[in-house]
């Protein structure tokens, strides 16, 4: 782990820590967690790095979606998500991506 300067914050120094890191969670916690730290990053996240940071929010609040059940509000905003990253990545030539996003 790599700690950012004002200590509150950490990433990984490479992705196959992350990766190792994540295959010690068991299994049937992987989308509840990766659910809370979507909606963790989206409740923290500045407006003006939304954009840049969509794709990253949507995978993992998609990986977790089960875990919206009747927070209507929830499910719009996440649809909404979707479409903008659908968006995004039709763009960018990513149609793959897109259609998972718009499915």
């Amino acid at each position: 782990l790599i700690e950012s300067d004002d200590g509150l914050h950490y990433r990984f120094a490479h992705d196959q820590i992350l990766s190792a890191a994540f295959s010690l969670i068991p299994q049937d916690k992987r989308a509840l967690l990766q659910f809370q730290s979507g909606q963790s990053i989206l409740e923290s996240m500045p407006d003006k790095d939304m954009e840049k940071n969509l794709f990253l929010i949507v995978n993992l609040l998609n990986r977790g979606s089960s875990f919206i059940t009747a927070d209507n509000e929830k499910r719009v905003q996440l649809l909404t998500m979707n479409l903008k990253a659908g968006k995004k990545a039709m763009k960018s030539s990513g149609f793959g991506p897109a259609a998972t996003y718009l499915n």
